[in-house]
C-alpha cells in the first residue's frame, strides 16, 4: 500500500531522527545563517508553535512577561535582512536588492555559517527572489571556494502553514 492511499489528505511527511532532535531539543548541529526579507530579522523569537505554551496556566498564555522564550535555532547576529517584497497574491511588489544579498552571503561566511537558509516573505507564492538570491550566493561562494548547502524555503516546503 502506497503512502497516499493511506493517507490520502497528507501533504507532507518529514522523517527526522537524531541530527534533528538534537537541533531542537540540545541546540547542537551546524552553524546556521539566515537570509530573509528585510524587517523579518527577529522572526524566528516569535515562537509561533503551540508547544512553547505547554505547561503555561491560560491566564500565563497572555501575559507574556511570564513566559520564558527558548534560545532560537538561529542566533540573531547570523541572520540578514535584505530589502525585497513578494506580496500574499505573489507579485514584486519591491524588487531583489542583488547587493544587499552579495553583502548578507558575504558577512555570515566571514562569520562561519555552515549552512545557509534563505527564506523571504511570501515565498511559497512565488520563490523567484529566494531562487536569485541562491544563485547569488553560489556565485560568492564560488569566487571563495566555499561549497556549503543553501536551502531556500521556496523549494524545501512551499506551502504556507497556519498554526
Amino acid at each position: 500500500m502506497k503512502t497516499r492511499d493511506a493517507v490520502p489528505s497528507l501533504e507532507t511527511g518529514i522523517y527526522s531522527g537524531t541530527t534533528m532532535l538534537n537541533r531542537v531539543l540540545e541546540r547542537k548541529g551546524s552553524r546556521v545563517g539566515a537570509i530573509v526579507t528585510k524587517g523579518m530579522e527577529h522572526y524566528f523569537r516569535l515562537e509561533r508553535a503551540k508547544q512553547t505554551y505547554m505547561g503555561y496556566s491560560y491566564q500565563d498564555r497572555f501575559h507574556a512577561a511570564t513566559h520564558v522564550h527558548n534560545e532560537p535555532l538561529i542566533p540573531e547576529e547570523l541572520i540578514r535582512g535584505v530589502r525585497e517584497r513578494i506580496d500574499v497574491m505573489g507579485d514584486i511588489v519591491i524588487p531583489l536588492y542583488e547587493h544587499e544579498v552579495k553583502s548578507a552571503v558575504e558577512e555570515l561566511l566571514d562569520e562561519g555559517v555552515e549552512v545557509i537558509v534563505i527564506n523571504f516573505l511570501y515565498s511559497f507564492r512565488n520563490g523567484v527572489h529566494e531562487s536569485r538570491a541562491k544563485e547569488i550566493a553560489k556565485q560568492v561562494m564560488a569566487e571563495r571556494g566555499v561549497d556549503i548547502p543553501i536551502i531556500t524555503a521556496s523549494e524545501f516546503h512551499p506551502i504556507r502553514g497556519d498554526l
